[in-house]
């Protein structure tokens, strides 16, 4: 039965590729595969030399890949960001169990301007993949918090303190949550004292790509 549905799945993703090739993330040509990105932007993703604590990442944000996450959030089309999803598929390696997968959410004000939330759709492979629960809702940013672009390391951390509220949905679970781009991981390590304070049993989190902080 799962060979069956493997196939048909196989064959309505054919037929939906002669509807619409797909499209590649970073420069929008159509390739005859379901892939994020075509082969010669996937050839220019450099490696992540390293990551902020408690956080996975393996690209540094940079050409293509800089690209494709400037689609996958101003380009007001969500179907680039879940399409990117797959790599973050490739970028989890860790042994243990998920329970739920919680994207960095926006503030209900910037979430109206932009009309999605990048990070949440990004969250649907890896989701789906780990056979985990989309916590959509699993937490809320409270503060309408200034970008960090410009801020040191310190101010990245205060700006982003009790930015967030986790729902009561994560108590017990162990939770993976999911950002498009880190720098110094403040964002992330402000999310995941929300989820701990409501009770998360274990809390690891993943990014699509890097920011040094040098370049920020």
């Amino acid at each position: 039965m799962n060979y069956l549905r493997l196939f048909a799945r196989s064959v309505l993703a054919d037929l939906a590729d002669l509807v619409a090739p797909p499209a590649c993330a970073a420069c929008g040509a159509t390739f005859p595969r379901r892939l994020p990105l075509c082969d010669l932007c996937r050839e220019h993703l450099v490696a992540a030399e390293d990551a902020p604590p408690a956080v996975s990442v393996a690209w540094e944000h940079g050409g293509s890949l800089a690209r494709a996450v400037h689609r996958a959030k101003y380009g007001d089309d969500p179907s680039v960001a879940a399409a990117l999803g797959a790599l973050l598929v490739e970028t989890w390696r860790h042994d243990g169990v998920v329970d739920a997968v919680v994207p960095v959410p926006l503030h209900p004000a910037r979430l109206r301007l932009r009309g999605f939330n990048q990070s949440a759709e990004l969250s649907r492979a890896l989701g789906h993949t780990l056979g985990a629960a989309l916590l959509f809702d699993g937490a809320r940013r409270v503060r309408d918090t200034p970008t960090q672009t410009r801020l040191d390391r310190a101010a990245r951390r205060r700006n982003v303190a009790d930015a967030f509220v986790a729902s009561p949905r994560v108590r017990g679970a162990r939770v993976l949550l999911v950002d498009d781009v880190v720098t110094t991981g403040a964002t992330l390590a402000a999310l995941r004292q929300a989820c701990l304070d409501a009770g998360a049993a274990a809390v690891h989190a993943v990014a699509l790509a890097r920011v040094p902080l040098w370049t920020a």
